[in-house]
């Protein structure tokens, strides 16, 4: 093979190299949304007692000012909820105080705004179950008369 032949198809293939490169950095800062790393409660957790908050884990600081959080409790209202604060961790845990819930499927929305602009969303479901009825055959013997009364 000539010399110049084969300096011109090295000279080709770095400036194909040059132009797949400055194409795929740009897109690098995309990888750069924030990510929800665990809740407290978890997505998927059966609870026997309703939290009263939801703590967020996330992998980057999370501005306060950006974030919205949206309930939707098992009768399907949606709630918007306030008063988001970072947590003991830091400013990439945040605690969100939750209303009062009864028993049933809850789903928590959360909506961020990340460092490149970009809204970035997600959402945590878990369920609330009812607590276990007593009934009269549980109750001891001498505490049947108490029931009765």
């Amino acid at each position: 093979m000539p010399r110049t032949l084969l300096r011109r198809l090295i000279l080709l293939g770095l400036a194909f190299g040059a132009v797949v490169a400055s194409v795929a950095l740009p897109a690098g800062t995309a990888w750069a949304h924030n990510t929800l790393l665990s809740s407290d409660p978890a997505d998927g957790a059966a609870l026997s007692l309703a939290p009263t908050q939801i703590t967020w884990v996330f992998d980057n600081p999370v501005p306060l000012e950006t974030m919205t959080v949206t309930l939707i409790d098992a009768t399907g209202a949606r709630i918007d909820l306030s008063g988001s604060t970072h947590g003991a961790a830091g400013d990439t845990e945040v605690i969100t105080p939750l209303p009062s819930l009864q028993p049933g499927p809850v789903s928590l929305r959360w909506r961020l705004v990340g460092p490149d602009g970009h809204p970035i969303t997600g959402r945590v479901d878990f369920t609330v179950t009812a607590p276990t009825p007593t009934t009269i055959d549980e109750v001891p013997d001498e505490c049947v008369a108490c029931l009765v009364y």
